[in-house]
């Protein structure tokens, strides 16, 4: 499947490939616009009172939700130059289920302040205009401007509140987050501790085991190296970690008699790397 656009329909890729025509006003004017809202009174839960007396907490509670958009576009010169502008604002805000306020802000000390529950807030902010001029029967010029903006406000003010000196207990399973925001790190699989410490101390204790290799030849080598652990041979690209003790300079040694080598290159591991190691290894 494909629509008008750029590409031709010889392009090589899996899957269906589709163009998108953006819009240019055309020779009538017209808009469109859309929003919707929510909050707490239009939220529910199946949280039963048999489940409270049993512990189970109301999820987090919805502050405020609002999307509006819309676009209106016409013809600047009718046959010859069109315009269309659109904007949108997105915002989304939600309370942190048993998180307040601290009453004694300043202190060693934390009481929390009922009256002021704790919540996250993000937004996007979107503005855009778009001119097409019709140069000649088979030729536009086309001219864009755009403006987004967007606000991540929880890691502001985690952030924010580590350049304090505040300490921080923060849950996620976004191993992303947790290497931009984390000092130290506790990595919990079924209720267990599997690793813990500083980034750098389980980095650095992991070891660099991680490679990958630009290449050209059969591949197949790669998969009966005694020398790797695991491997992902995408075709002329492999993604690999060496087996405990393995000596990478080695593998380069025997993989460049078999292959064409453009690039071999030893990768410091990712937090979600380990993880997915420290959990396989619990499964087998």
């Amino acid at each position: 499947m494909q629509l008008t656009g750029s590409m031709t329909a010889e392009a090589m890729g899996d899957g269906p490939q589709t163009n998108f025509v953006p819009r240019d006003g055309g020779n009538i004017f017209s808009g469109s616009f859309s929003t919707d809202f929510g909050n707490s009174a239009l939220q529910g839960d199946n949280i039963s009172p048999e489940l409270r007396s049993r512990g189970a907490a109301r999820p987090g509670d919805l502050r405020r939700l609002y999307d509006v958009g819309g676009g209106f576009g016409g013809p600047v010169a009718r046959d010859r130059v069109w315009f269309f502008a659109s904007s949108r604002y997105l915002e989304a805000s939600s309370y942190a289920p048993g998180n307040y306020y601290n009453k004694t802000a300043g202190t060693l000390f934390y009481e929390p302040d009922l009256s002021r529950p704790a919540y996250d807030r993000s937004y996007y902010q979107e503005l855009g205009v778009r001119f097409t001029i019709k140069a000649a029967e088979k030729h536009r010029l086309t001219f864009l401007a755009r403006d987004e903006r967007s606000c991540a406000c929880l890691r502001d003010v985690l952030t924010g509140l580590r350049a304090e000196g505040k300490t921080i207990l923060f849950s996620t399973h976004r191993m992303d987050q947790v290497e931009k925001l984390c000092d130290a790190i506790c990595l919990i699989d079924r209720g267990k501790s599997v690793l813990q410490g500083s980034l750098n101390e389980i980095k650095s204790g992991y070891g660099r085991r991680f490679i990958q290799i630009d290449y050209d030849g059969d591949g197949r080598c790669l998969a009966a190296s005694p020398l790797i652990d695991s491997l992902n041979d995408y075709g002329n690209h492999a993604e690999l970690r060496l087996k405990p003790g393995a000596d990478s300079q080695e593998l380069l040694r025997t993989t460049m008699k078999a292959l064409h080598v453009k690039r071999f290159q030893v990768m410091e591991p990712s937090l979600e790397q380990i993880f997915i190691d420290r959990i396989s290894r619990r499964d087998d």
